[in-house]
């Protein structure tokens, strides 16, 4: 392990080794207690949750660095061939996996989960995990909408606006919002992806210290659930970005777990909960344990597969396409302006 600080563009090793290593808690957060139901696995179980909090930091992370250097067209595309490919195909793997076992999912459900409108449209989600994408995909516009309108030096309006309405609902919900709880567990992200950006002066370092511990209280006293240990997690993984950012570590089993880590988030659970739940039950525990690495190795299996066959051929499709959605997205922009200019007179 060398002690230097990466550079602030391009890829960044040690990042990639900690997502790989959040997907590898969420796995095991999950099929662990699944595989020995009825055994108290509180914080066994909690591991996944701490996952989670660290792909929403490494999202803001990432969505601070280029909402600053791509174009608002080019930032959605990307996000948009990035993430909604491999989900639409989840999507319509489980429905007819559904199908094939004589529940077929209603039009509307069918038509809610792939577009992501689940809660606006009050029908279940086809896979657990969804409820995360839907926070994600917000975060993304949310992102777009201010810093186009006010800028990303003023993100942290964003944060403030955020933490004033939890504030404000609190006392009508007797809880804050579950959305916008989330949506401010991004922002130990932002501020690292700043003060990578900054050099990680002790300005830096303390900006990033500060907005953890805000995130940190937000989760303790918004949330309902686990928001203790939630708090805990987040506070973790403020130091933990900041180590990954100011040393240089990589390990290439780890790191590629972090490559396909979206695929496996999104087909751990419908795949390994019914491996588990099919060789695991009532059995012994090394029979469990059995079940457990099975259902690990087949849910990496079709994960990889999934990485190499739909994530990476939409993101390239998504590239071919951004010199005619930026043109398009130029010429929009001089339409608003020249429009603009005729009110103005």
């Amino acid at each position: 392990m060398t002690h230097s600080i990466s550079p602030p563009g391009g890829q960044i090793a040690s990042l990639d080794v900690i997502r790989g290593a959040a997907i590898l808690m969420v796995l095991f957060g999950h099929y662990v207690p699944q595989a020995f139901s009825g055994v108290s696995m509180g914080l066994i179980s909690s591991w996944s949750v701490a996952g989670v909090l660290v792909f929403f930091s490494l999202s803001g992370f990432l969505i601070h660095r280029n909402i600053q250097t791509q174009p608002v067209a080019i930032f959605l595309t990307r996000r948009f061939f990035r993430i909604l490919p491999a989900y639409w195909v989840n999507v319509l793997a489980i429905a007819a996996a559904a199908a094939a076992f004589g529940t077929a999912p209603d039009v509307l459900g069918l038509v809610s989960n792939f577009f992501l409108i689940q809660e606006f449209t009050h029908t279940s989600l086809f896979n657990d995990v969804y409820w995360t994408l839907q926070i994600e995909v917000k975060f993304y516009i949310i992102m777009a909408l201010f810093c186009t309108l006010a800028g990303a030096k003023r993100i942290y309006w964003l944060l403030a606006a955020l933490l004033l309405v939890n504030m404000a609902v609190f006392p009508v919900l007797g809880r804050g919002s579950t959305l916008i709880t989330y949506l401010i567990t991004f922002f130990p992200g932002v501020a690292a992806a700043r003060a990578h950006e900054g050099g990680w002066t002790m300005q830096c370092k303390r900006e990033l210290a500060i907005v953890t511990a805000l995130t940190s209280a937000n989760l303790a006293l918004f949330l309902e659930q686990e928001n203790m240990r939630q708090a805990v997690y987040i506070l973790l993984t403020g130091g933990l970005l900041w180590f990954s950012l100011t040393h240089e570590f990589r390990s290439r089993i780890v790191m590629f777990f972090g490559k396909i880590s979206y695929s496996v988030y999104l087909y751990h659970s419908v795949i390994g909960y019914a491996v588990i739940d099919m060789l695991g039950a009532g059995q012994g525990w090394e029979m469990k344990l059995a079940a457990i690495a099975l259902a690990a190795v087949l849910s990496i299996a079709i994960s990889t597969l999934s990485f190499y066959l739909i994530e990476q051929p939409g993101v390239k499709y998504g590239r071919k396409l951004e010199p005619w959605i930026g043109a398009l997205w130029q010429r929009a922009m001089a339409s608003a302006g020249a429009i603009g200019k005729r009110k103005a007179l």
